[in-house]
């Protein structure tokens, strides 16, 4: 149970959101994404009151969650490393009604590139990778697609340093691309680093 919890965030800024663990963090973040249903209180995007009563009600209000049990509630374990990167933006991916595999594989190899993935291959089962890398591949295709709020919880938790840094410069680049995004860490330094960044343009 959480109760007295108020903040604001603004399209454009990353928002640091801390809480050690039992704190009520998670409560809360599902609360937005509709993955617990509030008991009082109101969600406003752009001075708009929303009644988010599930994930769905979320997704199409464009707010992205980057779950923290990514193994368990991130991926489809049944799909490949290049349907799993693909799957929330398909119709970019789209031509002529059809799916361009070649689209597909070309952005996905990027994603396994940029992110040092380590798998035989894009088409390999992502249930097949170890967690760090299905972590890599799930935080590059949430930073690809366009959102008003992306939620993102421990999104470096496990990763190296390169991927790290990614990471940070792909929830930078949503930021100066008008997104708002509430970033989720245990990290104070983690939060403290991403907060000061400048944007890359003038809003």
């Amino acid at each position: 149970h959480v109760s007295g919890v108020s903040f604001s965030l603004r399209k454009s800024e990353i928002l640091g959101f801390a809480g050690l663990v039992g704190a009520g963090r998670t409560e809360v973040l599902e609360a937005i994404f509709g993955m617990n249903e509030k008991q009082s209180g109101e969600i406003t995007l752009n001075g708009k009151t929303l009644n988010i009563r599930s994930p769905q009600d979320a997704i199409k209000n464009k707010i992205a969650l980057l779950t923290e049990e990514r193994r368990a509630t991130g991926i489809f374990g049944g799909l490949s490393v290049e349907e799993n990167a693909c799957i929330a933006n398909l119709d970019a991916y789209k031509k002529c009604g059809l799916l361009s595999d070649k689209k597909m594989k070309k952005d996905t190899d990027w994603v396994i590139g940029a992110m040092r993935v380590k798998t035989p291959s894009s088409k390999a089962a992502i249930k097949n990778l170890s967690g760090g890398n299905q972590q890599k591949a799930i935080v590059a295709r949430e930073s690809e697609r366009a959102h008003k709020l992306l939620i993102a919880v421990q999104p470096t938790r496990g990763l190296d340093v390169g991927a790290i840094e990614f990471i940070h410069e792909r929830l930078v680049k949503l930021r100066d691309e008008g997104s708002a995004v509430l970033l989720v860490s245990l990290e104070l330094d983690e939060l403290s680093l991403i907060h000061i960044s400048e944007p890359t343009r003038p809003y």
